[in-house]
């Protein structure tokens, strides 16, 4: 498995199991540290369990923008 499919996977897993899942910890935090100053990856996040803030309604938006000039 690759570096940014285990990341995007896990990106909570820790250095030591992601270490020892891909190989080498120094070389995997050298590449890693290379995708992110590449701009491959930008950033973590964390995914929400809306309904433990008692937020359980969906909406989906779509907006479309036209230029208009005068």
């Amino acid at each position: 498995m690759t570096i940014l499919a285990e990341r995007g996977t896990n990106a909570r897993i820790s250095q030591t199991e992601f270490s020892n899942r891909m190989g080498s910890s120094t070389a995997i935090a050298r590449r890693q540290r290379a995708l992110e100053d590449d701009g491959y990856i930008t950033g973590h996040q964390a995914i929400l369990d809306l309904n433990h803030f008692g937020l359980n309604t969906t909406v989906l938006v779509r907006v479309m923008l036209e230029v208009t000039r005068p």
